[in-house]
């Protein structure tokens, strides 16, 4: 039963992985029109290769938020582990609150806080995102 879960599993994140290269692919016959365009209509020099960087970054962010959504996707879907595949792939740089979100919910058994009565209620992480302080319904605060 494993197996055929891993096997399912597995299945699932190739098919959301070849849903994001048609993706990239589709980007990149944008970009390769762009790039043809900006060839006839601009000088030669750096102003062409400053305007085709912008591009290509335009077109890298594209892909990321595309790969977010394929990632989110496979989390609501119940593919966690082709979800945190996809965004371990991701530029470190490119990634913001999107990508945290995404991760967070992936990982939700390292949110599990124990030691309290009720609800909690506030959570505040550390800069470098090694604590977390939380206040509950019980008078107390933890780190």
């Amino acid at each position: 039963m494993a197996r055929t879960d891993a096997e399912t599993a597995r299945d699932r994140l190739t098919v959301e992985q070849k849903r994001t290269e048609e993706a990239r692919d589709a980007a990149t016959g944008l970009y390769v029109k762009t790039e043809w365009l900006l060839r006839r209509r601009t000088p030669p020099g750096r102003a062409r290769r400053r305007k085709a960087d912008d591009l290509a970054e335009k077109l890298t962010r594209f892909e990321y938020g595309r790969t977010i959504q394929v990632a989110h996707r496979g989390w609501r879907d119940n593919h966690v582990a082709g979800a945190l595949a996809l965004l371990h792939r991701t530029r470190e740089d490119l990634r913001g609150w999107e990508w945290w979100y995404v991760h967070r919910l992936c990982n939700g058994q390292l949110l599990t806080l124990k030691g309290y009565t009720g609800y909690v209620h506030y959570g505040w992480f550390s800069r470098d995102r090694s604590r977390i302080v939380t206040g509950g319904r019980d008078p107390t605060a933890r780190v």
